[in-house]
């Protein structure tokens, strides 16, 4: 009976007091105390419930280690999904081959290292744009533009003249169960996703080179150039590139730049890369492979015992490109103009 009461009273006392496992840094180091083994309550209320929302990688940890899982997932959560679904490969391979406390310090001492690094490169590339902040700018750009035509309106009506079954929307609560979009790095991006980032980025200089322009219009030059030397008159070609080249210095890439001493032409030939939608996508994907090899060489991809020279990924795309340059030229020809005679480059 006495015995009884004591465990009673042990199950009290730890609704005030911190459990043995609190004093320690992981889960896996306590062992089992009395009150764990022996009241209900511990064994009834303490069960990990599988939270609302899982990413594909925090699904998979859950269903490995849910005891950890708050622990695991936190360890990742600033990178980027490939890197994060890489470093969960790691642990859970570990998880399944030698359980979970040794999975755990594997994670400590191997995986977590590796992921402060990658957290240290991608440091370095905060100015480089993401969808998200490319979205809201090229929203923010366009937003005056009106999709319809003009003639829709004259033939038809305005829109709201049309008639209409009245609905209903709860607006409060699409805003509860809205859940805010993870934005993506440009590392994470694909070939076609940073096309489409280019041409975003190609409108937006379009749009703001027209701001400026309108902005000039407004200027007398003749008065300018008075206040300023002879041998630095006032160019509006090459002022207006001034201020889109510092525009567009936001989003971490160098603006083009042909002359260090610019004049008219060479401005506005500057200005034209800077609407280019090619020119922004060689930029963005020159970035991008130079990010994913810094991120390979920080996890320890790159190394005497992985990847000498470079990374698998970057190998692989390297193929990739070459095979595909090899269709194009195998579907190509060359033409004399001389003799008229056609010649196929493919191999037969």
């Amino acid at each position: 009976m006495a015995g009884l009461n004591d465990r009673a009273h042990s199950c009290m006392n730890t609704l005030i007091e911190p459990t043995e496992i609190d004093l320690y840094d992981f889960p896996w180091q306590a062992r089992s105390t009395e009150v764990e083994a022996g009241c209900f309550a511990f064994r009834r209320y303490n069960d990990p419930v599988e939270p609302d929302e899982l990413t594909v990688q925090q699904r998979r940890i859950f269903e490995a280690n849910p005891a950890d899982f708050a622990w695991v997932q936190q360890q990742f959560k600033a990178l980027p999904d490939y890197l994060i679904k890489y470093f969960v490969d790691r642990y859970l391979t570990e998880f399944s081959n030698n359980g979970r406390k040794a999975a755990n310090i594997y994670l400590r001492t191997k995986i977590k290292p590796a992921t402060e690094r990658a957290e240290r490169v991608l440091g370095q590339y905060r100015n480089i744009p993401n969808d998200k902040k490319v979205d809201l700018l090229f929203s923010d750009y366009n937003d005056a533009e009106n999709p319809f035509d003009d003639i829709f309106f004259t033939e038809y009506g305005v829109p709201e003249d049309f008639p209409h079954q009245q609905t209903q929307f709860d607006f409060e609560l699409a805003e509860k169960n809205n859940k805010p979009v993870k934005s993506r790095l440009l590392v994470e991006l694909e070939s076609d996703e940073v096309r489409g980032m280019a041409f975003k980025l190609a409108n937006i200089m379009t749009a703001k080179s027209l701001h400026i322009g309108s902005r000039f219009a407004k200027l007398d030059f003749e008065e300018l150039n008075k206040q300023r030397p002879e041998d630095d008159p006032f160019i509006p070609e090459v002022e207006g590139y001034e201020l889109l080249a510092t525009f567009a210095n936001q989003f971490g890439i160098k603006p083009p730049r042909k002359y260090q001493k610019q004049s008219a032409l060479s401005a506005l030939q500057d200005v034209s890369r800077l609407q280019s939608e090619k020119w922004w996508y060689d930029r963005l994907w020159a970035v991008r492979k130079i990010m994913r090899e810094h991120l390979a060489i920080a996890m320890g991809q790159v190394s005497a015992r992985a990847s000498a020279y470079a990374s698998w990924t970057c190998v692989r795309e390297h193929q990739e490109q070459q095979q595909k340059n090899y269709r194009f030229f195998k579907q190509s020809e060359l033409f004399d103009e001389e003799t008229e005679d056609v010649a196929r480059c493919g191999i037969q």
